[in-house]
């Protein structure tokens, strides 16, 4: 997603989303996930910027990231 809104490795993004479930939702608010995608944040809800809903096995996540100025 990071190279699909046009973001560098190196911008420093938050990402938000929105899921129903608690599986996906502890692993998305752990830092190995925060880590893996080079979050400043991950934050719950809803934020403008570039969207994507994605299946996270079986589970309808999305996902909203937002570079940081």
């Amino acid at each position: 997603m990071r190279k699909e809104a046009g973001f560098d490795v190196v911008d420093r993004i938050r990402v938000y989303y929105t899921v129903d479930g608690d599986v996906v939702k502890s692993a998305i608010n752990g830092t190995a996930f925060r880590s893996v995608v080079l979050a400043d944040e991950v934050i719950e809800g809803n934020y403008e910027g570039y969207t994507k809903e994605l299946d996270v096995n079986g589970t309808t996540v999305t996902v909203t990231v937002v570079k940081v100025k």
